[in-house]
Formats: C-alpha cells, structure tokens, sequence
C-alpha cells in the first residue's frame, strides 16, 4: 500500500518540485538579466561622456597606444588636428606627427608601458611658425594593454604676452632711472638758486 501511495504522490511532488525549482530559477535568471542590462546602460552612460570630453576639450588630445616599441595614435580629437595640420593621424606614430626632439619628455613608449605621468613645455616649429606647447601624458589601461592620452596646450599667446610685458618692465626700469637722473639734476641745480634767496 505504501508503495502505491508513493506512485501516486511521487508524479505530484516531482512536478511540484519542478515548478517551484523553475520559478525560483526563473527569477535568479531574470534578475541576473535586468544586472547586465542595467550594467550596460551605465558602461554606454559613460562611454559617451567620455567620448563626449575626447571630442570637446579645447586641447589637442590624442589617444596612444605602443606598437613595435613606438607610441602610435588610434585617435585624435578635432583641436589636435587643428593644431598640428589636419590630415588623418589614426594609425601613425605619434613621432611621425609631432616633433618632440626640444622637449623634457622621456620615452614615451616607456611611460605608457610604466603607466607614469609626464607633464612638460617644449617649443617646436608646426607649418613654419614657433609654438610653444604643453605636454601632459595620461596613462590609463585597458587591462590588456598599457594606454595614455596626450593631451597638448598651445601656450604661444600667453608666452609671447609674457615677453611683451617683460619688455615692457625692462623699458619701465630705463625710463624710471633717467627719471630719477633728472629729478636729482634739477633739485641740485634748484638747491643754488634758493641759497642766494635765503642770503637774503
């Protein structure tokens, strides 16, 4: 009797079983779903910020990547392109396009690699013209390869303002010291005069 007892629950407790092992299932599925959805939003969120500031910044910005031993640029924002000549730079390293021979930086392809950020000022000639530039190196990983933004300022206005004031100051001195000359001139020829009123 037991045993029919058992063949006749066994088929109800197996599908009960099913069910409520499905449902709970289920749910952990669909929750786990909802999480990579909600996770890819968010990386999409800020990918666009991101790409949003790559493409904004006033400064010139590339990103690098090593290749064969040499910083090569994958992409350049409109304000680098603008600055060093517009042509397509993807692909090309970055010696190829910029002229880093006057300047304090290190290997780059060391620094990306070491992910160690530089900063520097250097001068260089772009399209025949002397520009005087900044340098800052940005290294981030991708957690397969070592990367860096370069990010470039064009400083030429402030530092050609920078020598017209010192001009200015060195002619201001000059200027303040023959003033001084003829202000001691004209009190001791003035000192003469004024002595023979008081004799008086």
């Amino acid at each position: 009797m037991l045993a029919c007892v058992q063949s006749q629950f066994k088929p109800l407790l197996l599908g009960t079983h099913t069910a409520i092992g499905g449902a709970i299932a289920g749910g952990g599925i669909g929750d786990t779903i909802a999480y990579i959805r909600e996770s890819r939003a968010e990386i999409e969120a800020e990918r666009n910020r991101w790409q949003s500031l790559f493409r904004n910044d006033p400064n010139g910005i590339v990103d690098l990547a090593v290749r064969d031993g040499r910083p090569v640029i994958e992409a350049a924002n409109e304000q680098f392109a603008t600055l060093f000549s517009p042509s397509a730079f993807e692909g090309n390293t970055l010696q190829s396009v910029v002229d880093h021979t006057d300047t304090a930086l290190p290997d780059l392809a060391d620094a990306i690699a070491d992910e160690t950020a530089l900063a520097t000022e250097f001068t260089t000639t772009i399209d025949g013209e002397e520009k005087h530039l900044t340098a800052q190196l940005v290294p981030y990983s991708t957690g397969t390869e070592p990367k860096a933004f370069l990010l470039y300022t064009d400083i030429t206005d402030l530092r050609e303002t920078q020598a017209e004031l010192e001009s200015q100051m060195d002619q201001l001195e000059e200027s303040n010291e023959r003033l001084q000359q003829f202000a001691y001139i004209a009190s001791h020829d003035l000192q003469e005069p004024l002595r023979m009123v008081s004799s008086y």
